[in-house]
């Protein structure tokens, strides 16, 4: 038996899952392994999500390679760090 079969059915578990609890319009994948085999998987992940998400024949989320490459996790890493950093905060309404 192929372990092909059995990656896939894990990777349509877990994706149509978070699409469904979270509404996500866009997927995106990244990492180092992705790489070399991107292609391959988002395909694989978009056709898990056409036939498993909800409302799946109504709505359409789209799976995108991250541009970031094998850095993607620093990329990220660094973005929640300035984010923190240099967004603006709001403000209390409640006056003294």
């Amino acid at each position: 038996m192929s372990p092909q079969p059995e990656g896939r059915s894990s990777c349509r578990r877990n994706f149509d899952g978070l699409v469904n609890l979270l509404d996500l319009q866009v997927v995106v994948l990244g990492g180092k392994t992705l790489g070399y085999v991107g292609d391959i998987y988002a395909r694989e992940v978009e056709r898990a999500l056409r036939e498993k998400i909800l409302y799946g024949d109504r709505r359409r989320v789209g799976v995108e390679l991250s541009g970031a490459g094998q850095h993607a996790g620093a990329v990220g890493a660094a973005s929640l760090i300035l984010h923190a950093a240099y967004a603006p905060r709001m403000v209390s309404l409640q006056s003294a």
